[in-house]
């Protein structure tokens, strides 16, 4: 499990210590988001339990 917010003593690779993830949403990402295994990489990533705690459903699973 990846921790979404920097702490001090974290190792930084570079200095971008948000998730860049607005590319697996783009329209020309659908075949992607697609595929059987994305649900398991946005559990993975922590986004499934970010949009379970926010009570959100993310728009590429509304729109099915």
């Amino acid at each position: 499990h990846v921790r979404m917010r920097h702490v001090p003593g974290d190792l930084s690779i570079n200095d971008q210590r948000r998730r860049k993830t607005m590319m697996l949403f783009v329209p020309v990402s659908a075949p992607l988001r697609a595929h059987p295994g994305f649900a398991a990489l946005m559990t993975q990533s922590g986004l499934t339990d970010y949009w379970h705690r926010a009570g959100v459903t993310p728009d590429y699973l509304a729109r099915r």
